[in-house]
């Protein structure tokens, strides 16, 4: 009963922060099931809906009672999972256990790997973001351009994409700006196209922030942390992980956003580092990030981090003999 009415707040009265009054004396399963699957059809008709449960076990966590608290969220879940228009996806930062394999369709007891955004794929879906120019017939500072606004929108848009859905004031008024923007590309002449996309950089600006939350372990992420060390140096969650591949081995970092809004008291140049990116790409007149500012900026971070662990920065295994002691 307390998943239905969770639902129906959710997607018929888009309201995403509100505390359900607990009801002593539900209905059986079967009757709210019944009463879930005539909701779908009336919503989706004919269609499959995939709900993803993240933390789920906030729905309800009472330290005096984990027997009943986890009873009640087995109850929530399965009565879900067996609505048949429903696939459903429970996530935590530990393992769930609340969930028999018998009591759903298919029980996963392992990490789920979360897609990145296909910024592709949003501006084809969202007519304001859509581009009118073709850009295979751009030049090569119209692709410069082009791979900077590409690399803004993805960055920006998992932020606010909810927002774009819900069309918010605050992302019509962003969709309404960026389409403005756009419009100078209709131009018969390259520079209108040009003009157009720096616009539409400068409008996708990332936001800048003047606080930092405190990590210890934020220099370590940028540099990579081991796959099979990450448990012997996180002992709580960190939110926005990313799983990457160095060419030999997988490491754990995080996302650029999440890095540029930590600060770690253990590393003092992890901070100015941090800086220098952050105006790098965040001030208002930058329109290219494939220029070498950034990307020395990128370097220099990486590099003095890596100084300040190390205490030396080695490029290689074996460095190559000199020529001089070759010859000897």
């Amino acid at each position: 009963f307390f998943m239905y009415e969770g639902l129906k707040l959710l997607l018929d009265a888009n309201l995403y922060d509100h505390i359900l009054d607990s009801d002593g004396n539900p209905p059986k399963k079967t009757v709210t099931q019944s009463a879930m699957i005539d909701f779908f059809n009336r919503t989706f008709p004919n269609g499959k809906v995939l709900v993803h449960i993240d933390e789920h076990r906030k729905m309800c966590m009472k330290d005096d009672m984990p027997a009943q608290s986890a009873a009640f969220r087995r109850g929530a879940m399965t009565t879900l999972a067996g609505v048949p228009q429903v696939t459903a996806v429970s996530t935590y930062t530990a393992i769930p256990d609340e969930v028999p394999p018998e009591g759903s369709s298919e029980v996963c007891r392992g990490p789920l790997v979360k897609p990145w955004l296909d910024v592709d794929d949003v501006v084809k879906d969202v007519d304001e973001l859509s581009f009118p120019a073709d850009p295979e017939a751009f030049n090569r500072e119209q692709q410069r351009l082009w791979s900077t606004l590409r690399f803004r929108l993805v960055v920006a848009l998992p932020i606010g994409l909810q927002k774009v859905h819900e069309r918010t004031p605050g992302a019509t008024r962003f969709l309404r700006e960026f389409q403005i923007a756009a419009q100078q590309a209709l131009t018969a002449n390259s520079t209108g196209v040009t003009q157009a996309l720096k616009d539409c950089v400068r409008v996708a600006a990332l936001q800048d922030s003047a606080s930092f939350d405190p990590n210890p372990n934020a220099a370590r992420l940028l540099l990579g942390v081991p796959d099979n060390k990450q448990n012997d140096v996180f002992t709580r969650q960190v939110a926005d992980l990313v799983i990457a591949n160095n060419g030999k081995s997988d490491v754990v970092t995080a996302s650029l956003m999440t890095l540029l809004y930590w600060k770690d008291p253990t590393c003092l140049v992890y901070g100015t580092g941090r800086d220098r990116l952050r105006v790098a790409l965040m001030y208002e007149n930058v329109t290219d990030y494939l220029s070498a500012t950034p990307l020395e900026a990128a370097y220099a971070w990486t590099l003095s981090c890596f100084s300040a662990r190390d205490g030396e920065i080695k490029f290689t295994k074996n460095p190559p003999t000199s020529r001089s002691n070759a010859r000897t």
